[in-house]
C-alpha cells in the first residue's frame, strides 16, 4: 500500500531541495498517476504480481545493490515525515523478496531518505552517492 500519489507529488515539487536544483520534467510520473487516469489500481495489481513474481522466482545472476530508506508509512497529508521516509513502497516488504542469491545482493539504508533516495536532502543524498559509487568501485 501506497501514500495518496498528491502527497507523493508534493514531496517531488520542481525546484529546490537543498541547494541542488532539479526540474519536474526530468521525473516520470506516468507510473503513479492511475486514479487521475481512472484506470483503477491496475498500477498496484501489476507491482503486486511482480513481487509475488520475484518472491517465488527469481534468479538473477547479477550483483544487486538495493538502497532505501531507513523508514516507510503511509503518509495522509503532506507534511516533514513525508521528506524523510518512503511513502511508497514498504521497507520490510521490499526486503523480504529475495531477488538473487545472498552474496550478489546488498542492501543499505540511508537515514532520512525519502522513496526517491537520489532526491533526499543534502545529508541522505551525499550518503546514498557515497554509498553506490562505493558499492560500483568494489564491483
Amino acid at each position: 500500500t501506497t501514500s495518496d500519489d498528491k502527497i507523493y507529488k508534493a514531496t517531488e515539487k520542481e525546484g529546490t531541495i537543498d541547494d541542488s536544483k532539479w526540474s519536474e520534467d526530468l521525473k516520470n510520473y506516468h507510473g503513479f498517476i492511475w486514479r487521475e487516469a481512472g484506470h483503477g489500481n491496475c498500477v498496484l495489481t501489476a507491482i503486486d504480481k511482480a513481487q509475488k513474481e520475484l518472491k517465488k522466482n527469481s534468479d538473477i545472476k547479477v550483483p544487486i545493490l538495493l538502497i532505501h530508506s531507513d523508514k516507510s508509512f503511509i503518509a495522509k497529508e503532506e507534511n516533514e515525515d513525508a521528506q524523510i521516509a518512503d511513502i511508497v513502497l514498504n521497507i520490510k516488504d521490499m526486503l523480504s523478496i529475495k531477488l538473487c542469491n545472498e552474496n550478489l545482493m546488498n542492501t543499505e539504508k540511508i537515514k532520512d531518505a525519502k522513496h526517491d533516495v537520489f532526491l533526499s536532502r543534502n545529508k541522505s543524498r551525499e550518503m546514498a552517492f557515497k554509498t553506490m559509487f562505493g558499492w560500483l568501485k568494489s564491483k
